[in-house]
């Protein structure tokens, strides 16, 4: 079983009895950053991404902006 931090602190645990580590791992982070998967294809926000990777580096980015701009001291 795999704990996952959460925004808040709270861990959740996310990985099915048939899946190996990595494919857990996988799974957790797209769900943690809303990456669709479909065929071989990685979706998120709008566009379409062929490596995993690739969607994770502009998830983050673009949830660190949305951080960034909803903090207080950005106001």
């Amino acid at each position: 079983m795999i704990t996952t931090p959460t925004a808040n602190g709270v861990f959740k645990q996310c990985v099915a009895p048939d899946q190996d580590a990595a494919e857990a791992d996988e799974l957790c982070l797209m769900a943690e950053l809303s990456i669709i998967r479909g065929g071989h294809w990685y979706y998120y926000d709008g566009y379409r991404y062929e490596r995993l990777s690739d969607a994770v580096a502009y998830a983050q980015l673009v949830q660190g902006r949305t951080r960034r701009s909803n903090s207080p001291a950005a106001s």
